[in-house]
């Protein structure tokens, strides 16, 4: 089994703590949801270091990376990632991001797709004008006075997950915490992004994946339709964390997906 060592790395953007592990070439990158860290891979990330050398961050202003003190843009996260990939000496990677994850991992492939190798778009929420709308409307329930995100309560992950937990939820608000006031940001900048705009420019090969039960999946088919090439995939009994609540489904559907990339790489 691989080692996971836990890593804090100065970049232009300010340290960024990540998790790391794992030998080879074909170098596979984890891009977790918004409030959370490194650790929404925990559960997948010994599996995929067995075979990949494999870094999950803690994005900035979450986990335990730095709080810019500028507020950021989606490109300006996606940028951000592609800063560390520099200062990790990363010249490529298949990157797999989950939720705004996965939004950064399409805006990578748009602005350096010679450094994007393949994609897995976990649960991407391809909201549309009037449900960024919607939301933005509603984003100051969810938020304390001063801008950090309200605690959690077992019945409100039940909107996201199949099978909350109080173990989940210890995880999920301590997560939360640890993103504090950063978290008004970073959801403005969520539901600024119109990634509906960007998904059509991706030429990466896409492997487009939800949980069975992810809310999120009645935009689906304009996510294939946006990719050219693009495929889905379902994970079963999980919700918008399917790597979570189901790794072994999870793995059973994107290992071959990376598998088949790193024979392309080497044919």
């Amino acid at each position: 089994m691989a080692v996971i060592r836990e890593v804090t790395l100065a970049t232009k953007d300010g340290k960024v703590h990540f998790s790391m592990g794992g030998l080879g070439r074909e170098a596979v990158l984890l891009l977790h949801p918004m409030g959370s860290s490194c650790r929404a891979w925990s559960k997948v990330m010994d599996a995929l270091a067995d075979r990949y050398p494999v870094y999950a961050l803690d994005m900035l202003g979450q986990g335990d990376s730095a709080k810019p003190r500028r507020v950021y843009s989606i490109e300006d996260y996606a940028r951000s990632v592609l800063n560390f990939m520099q200062a990790t000496a990363l010249p490529r990677a298949t990157i797999i991001g989950n939720s705004v994850g996965a939004m950064l991992a399409a805006q990578m492939a748009v602005l350096e797709p010679r450094k994007v190798r393949k994609l897995a778009l976990v649960g991407v929420p391809a909201w549309t004008d009037e449900e960024r709308s919607e939301r933005r409307g509603l984003m100051d329930q969810n938020l304390n006075p001063d801008g950090s995100a309200k605690s959690a309560t077992l019945e409100d992950l039940k909107a996201s997950w199949v099978h909350p937990t109080p173990e989940l939820l210890l995880q999920i608000n301590s997560d939360r915490a640890k993103v504090g006031t950063w978290h008004q940001n970073a959801m403005a900048a969520i539901l600024d992004c119109d990634i509906r705009a960007v998904l059509p420019q991706v030429r990466a090969p896409t492997l487009v994946v939800y949980g069975e039960k992810d809310m999120l999946r009645n935009h689906e088919q304009f996510v294939l339709q946006s990719i050219p090439g693009s495929r889905l995939a379902l994970v079963p009994d999980a919700g918008h964390v399917p790597q979570m609540e189901n790794p072994k489904g999870f793995l059973e559907l994107v290992l071959p997906f990376l598998e088949k990339a790193s024979a392309e790489a080497g044919a």
